[in-house]
């Protein structure tokens, strides 16, 4: 959940006096349960899981493994989380900075979290070490395909039209057929409100 970066960073400011709160935007995604059921889970930008309401931080940073005599690499963990020279903590916005645009296709839920532990500031950035969903969230269907951008000005534009596991991964089809991501839409709102313990709306 983090790497050492190049970049140069404003000297992060300290957030302190109490939980801190911001927003977040995470994918929805299909996860595989022992009885072979399909379930959803919150994701990252990048796919990792946030499995439970709460999530602590963990830096894994890497080097070469050259103590092993081979290629390969291994993991150091930084003593505090986030370091300030490294990406590590769990990325969140202020709530009234704009959130990353999502990306097309995919199933996301936007909503807001609560920052504990160390949190580290840069402009309206922010990077924890501990973050608890505290809601609500809104479930949103995404954006169409850059393909479809030439009919979404028409008289008949295309639609989300259903959600499929594709790949590992949720994508939203979109077409001018029947509709069924409607249906899909409050089934996941109920089943996230219920892993997460929050109040979770369908857009």
């Amino acid at each position: 959940m983090g790497a050492r970066v190049a970049t140069a960073l404003d000297a992060p400011e300290v957030a302190s006096g109490g939980p801190v709160v911001a927003r977040r935007c995470w994918l929805v995604a299909p996860e595989e349960h022992r009885d072979g059921t399909v379930g959803l889970v919150l994701t990252g930008m990048l796919g990792f899981p946030w499995r439970e309401p709460t999530l602590d931080a963990k830096c894994l940073e890497t080097e070469p493994a050259r103590h092993l005599g081979g290629p390969g690499e291994m993991e150091r963990h930084h003593r505090v989380v986030p370091d300030p020279d490294c990406t590590c903590g769990i990325r969140a916005a202020d709530p009234t900075a704009d959130l990353p645009r999502p990306p097309r296709g995919r199933p996301f839920a936007t909503g807001f979290v609560a920052l504990t532990g160390r949190v580290l500031r840069h402009g309206g950035l922010l990077r924890a070490q501990r973050a608890s969903i505290v809601g609500p969230l809104t479930l949103h269907l995404g954006r169409p395909p850059l393909a479809l951008a030439p009919f979404l000005r028409t008289a008949r534009p295309p639609r989300p039209l259903r959600v499929a596991v594709d790949a590992g991964s949720l994508r939203v089809r979109w077409g001018w057929g029947a509709d069924r991501a409607a249906d899909w839409l409050h089934r996941a709102a109920a089943s996230l409100a219920a892993r997460y313990h929050v109040e979770v709306l369908a857009s």
